[in-house]
C-alpha cells in the first residue's frame, strides 16, 4: 500500500536549494522563521501545493496563530495577548511589543502566572470577539542601527521580494551581509543579496532593489555606509567570497548575517 503526505511542516531556509519535485503536498505550514513572500514563491516552485501558511508562536509561551489574508490569527485558551505601545500604555489593541501571559506550564497543569512575558517580537495587534489579530511581526533585536538610522532587514528583505515577485521575477530571495569597520566596530559595509533560480535579464533588478531601499529605508543615504547590491542565482559559491563566514555567523531566519570584520 502506498502513502501520500498531504501536509508538510517546514523552516523556508532548508529548502532553498532543492530542486522541484512533484511531491503530492496539499498544504505547507512554515514556521521556526518568518515566511516572507519569496520564500513562499521557492515553496510553491519546490513542491506545487495547494497553499503556504506561515505559523507564528512561542514554545514557552503557549500561543499559536495560523496566516490568513496577511496576518495571524490567534485564539488560545492557554495564554493572554497584549501588546506595549511605544508610550508605555498596555492593550489588547495597538503595534509594539508583544505580551504574553500564560495561563498554564507544561504539562497542562495550572502553575503560577507569568504576566506580560515579554516575547521579543514587534507586531501590530487587533482583538475582536475573543480572537487576536498579528500582522508586520518583526523581531525586537532585528532593528539595528547604521550610520546612526535605524534599519531593519527583515522587514525590508520583504518589500524587495514582493516587488521582484509582482514584476514576475519567480524564485527569489533576498538577505543582507553586513560588514563591521575593524578599527570601530560599526557596520560600515552591507551587501545586499537577490538569490534568484530566474532570468533576472528582462527585469532591472538593481535599479528596483536600490529605488525600494531609498523609499524604506535611510540606508542609501547614509554617507558613511557603503552598500552594494549582488545577484547570484549560487548562494553557495557566493558565500565562498567571505572567508569570515562561519556556520554561527547566521540568523535563525537566514535574513541577513553580521562579520565582525
Amino acid at each position: 500500500m502506498g502513502y501520500t503526505s498531504q501536509l508538510l511542516y517546514v523552516t523556508p531556509h532548508k529548502f532553498i536549494q532543492i530542486k522541484p519535485c512533484k511531491a503530492g503536498i496539499d498544504y505547507i505550514v512554515v514556521g521556526g522563521e518568518p515566511l516572507t513572500e519569496g520564500s513562499r514563491s521557492i515553496l510553491q516552485e519546490i513542491y506545487g501545493p495547494k497553499r503556504v501558511v506561515g505559523m507564528y508562536g512561542t514554545t514557552e509561551a503557549r500561543i499559536l496563530g495560523i496566516e490568513s489574508k496577511g496576518e495571524y490569527v490567534v485564539y488560545s485558551d492557554r495564554s493572554l495577548l497584549a501588546v506595549r505601545c511605544r508610550d508605555g500604555s498596555i492593550g489588547v489593541d495597538g503595534e509594539g511589543e508583544l505580551l504574553v501571559t500564560p495561563l498554564c506550564t507544561k504539562g497542562e497543569i495550572p502553575g503560577t502566572l507569568i504576566p506580560h512575558y515579554l516575547v521579543g517580537d514587534r507586531a501590530k495587534v487587533r482583538y475582536e470577539n475573543g480572537v487576536y489579530f498579528i500582522r508586520d511581526i518583526t523581531r525586537s533585536g532585528d532593528e539595528l542601527i547604521i550610520g546612526g538610522a535605524n534599519f531593519n532587514p527583515i522587514a525590508m528583505a520583504n518589500i524587495i521580494e514582493q516587488h521582484l515577485l509582482k514584476q514576475g521575477l519567480m524564485g527569489v530571495q533576498v538577505f543582507f551581509i553586513f560588514k563591521k569597520d575593524r578599527d570601530t566596530g560599526l557596520i560600515r559595509f552591507v551587501d545586499v543579496v537577490i538569490y534568484t533560480r530566474d532570468n533576472a535579464s528582462t527585469i532591472d533588478v538593481k535599479e528596483s532593489a536600490w529605488s525600494l531601499l531609498k523609499q524604506y529605508s535611510e540606508l542609501v543615504a547614509q554617507k558613511t555606509v557603503d552598500v552594494n547590491i549582488r545577484i547570484t542565482s549560487d548562494i553557495g559559491s557566493l558565500l565562498r567570497q567571505y572567508p569570515s563566514i562561519v556556520q554561527r555567523n547566521y540568523r535563525k531566519d537566514s535574513k541577513y548575517i553580521i562579520l565582525e570584520h
